[in-house]
């Protein structure tokens, strides 16, 4: 569920359907078939653009104020489980099956090349990048918490603590602080280096 740049509530099945809303009635004002693979979703700054992963290993960027896709891009790894726009709006953060966490520059001239920046040792299940952007944070099966320092290029550290798999993400914009949800019931919170 989000909201997209002109206000109207969206929602995405997985089966790959598109479904527009009017907030104030709840009246359907359109539906869109997408791709029936869809395993991940996440939306850009000022709810315009939407990336899609899919099953076959597959990110489709969609301008929800446009009909058809934006741009395709096959990502190495298999099933995409995670994803999540940096707050510029420039990167999008890619978790594949195969445990990488890849980074799309989707303004590089010629289109974007994954770049892995690391891997978990499982599935990727979250994906979160501080509010200056600087640092991308990801959750996995593994039950880690990775932080990448982009400016660096480096991984910065590897939070323990879960004893179940990390699902949600979130960087506090206050202080310099990540909380994390992992499937044991419980969330805990690191601080920044």
């Amino acid at each position: 569920m989000g909201f997209d740049a002109q206000g109207r509530l969206f929602g995405l099945q997985l089966r790959g359907n598109l479904t527009l809303f009017d907030p104030a009635t709840g009246k359907v004002l359109a539906a869109r078939p997408l791709s029936p693979y869809l395993f991940s979703a996440a939306q850009g700054p000022g709810g315009r653009v939407l990336a899609l992963g899919l099953s076959v290993g597959r990110v489709e960027v969609w301008d929800l104020a446009l009909p058809g896709k934006r741009g395709e891009v096959r990502v190495p790894g298999g099933p995409v489980y995670a994803l999540a726009f940096s707050p510029d709006g420039r990167y999008l953060a890619v978790g594949s099956a195969d445990g990488g966490v890849r980074l799309l520059d989707l303004l590089a001239p010629g289109g974007p090349e994954p770049r892995l920046l690391y891997a978990h040792k499982d599935l990727p299940l979250g994906l979160a990048f501080s509010p200056d952007g600087r640092y991308l944070a990801s959750g996995g099966q593994d039950r880690e918490v990775r932080l990448y320092d982009l400016e660096a290029g480096l991984l910065e550290r590897v939070y323990v603590g879960h004893t179940g798999a990390v699902y949600g993400l979130d960087f506090n914009p206050q202080t310099p602080a990540l909380a994390t949800g992992g499937g044991e019931g419980r969330v805990l919170l690191f601080r920044l280096p």
